[in-house]
């Protein structure tokens, strides 16, 4: 900062670059602005860029269950909210290497309990097997509630939302791979929805193949 007396530049204020000059008492200031410039290349913001990059990849083979797991009218919506649920999943490390689970990824998200439901991958009958049993009574828990398995290959295949019964009535149920899908690269979830289709439970990782 410098306080300097001109016949040419009496009462300036004004900032030309990174100076700014000004009246303080009387008397002409002329100081430096104060900067501060954070370094877009910094390891915390590489780390973030890694780690959204790699959601939205992640993201992309569920795309058929979003809309449905997260109660939204558009994929859009239901990128957005998967992305927010799980972005910090993702972990980083200094490398910028990318670490995470696929079974701990939520395919849906809401108020309603999770259904006692179970997976197995048949590998020699190229299959799934779904099993889930009676819920007693309880709160955010209802006989009506829709159970559903989500699918979903995740070497180069789109996820399959597959309906499979209801919260009230035990049950079973046996679901083929579709020609060309790896058993090794797939993954299970499940989650519960009410009839009306607007309130769903959190998500159930419930199998994955060996080669996940």
């Amino acid at each position: 900062m410098a306080i300097f007396d001109s016949v040419l530049f009496r009462r300036v204020k004004n900032s030309v670059g990174n100076v700014t000059t000004y009246v303080l008492n009387d008397q002409n200031v002329v100081r430096a602005k104060c900067g501060h410039h954070r370094d877009r290349k910094s390891l915390l913001q590489l780390k973030q860029r890694v780690r959204m990059k790699a959601i939205q990849e992640v993201c992309y083979f569920f795309y058929p269950a979003l809309q449905v797991g997260f109660c939204c009218s558009s994929l859009k919506e239901g990128v957005n909210r998967f992305v927010k649920a799980n972005v910090m999943k993702i972990g980083v490390d200094d490398e910028l290497k990318v670490t995470f689970d696929w079974l701990d990824m939520a395919v849906s998200e809401g108020p309603l309990g999770q259904p006692a439901l179970s997976a197995e991958l048949d590998a020699e009958a190229n299959s799934v097997l779904f099993c889930w049993e009676r819920q007693a009574l309880m709160p955010y828990a209802f006989d009506s509630d829709l159970l559903y398995g989500v699918v979903s290959e995740v070497g180069e295949m789109l996820g399959i939302v597959i309906p499979l019964g209801t919260r009230g009535v035990a049950g079973r149920l046996t679901w083929g791979l579709p020609d060309g899908w790896d058993i090794r690269q797939v993954v299970v979830h499940g989650f519960a929805r009410n009839v009306a289709g607007s309130r769903t439970s959190g998500s159930l990782g419930l199998v994955a193949g060996k080669g996940v």
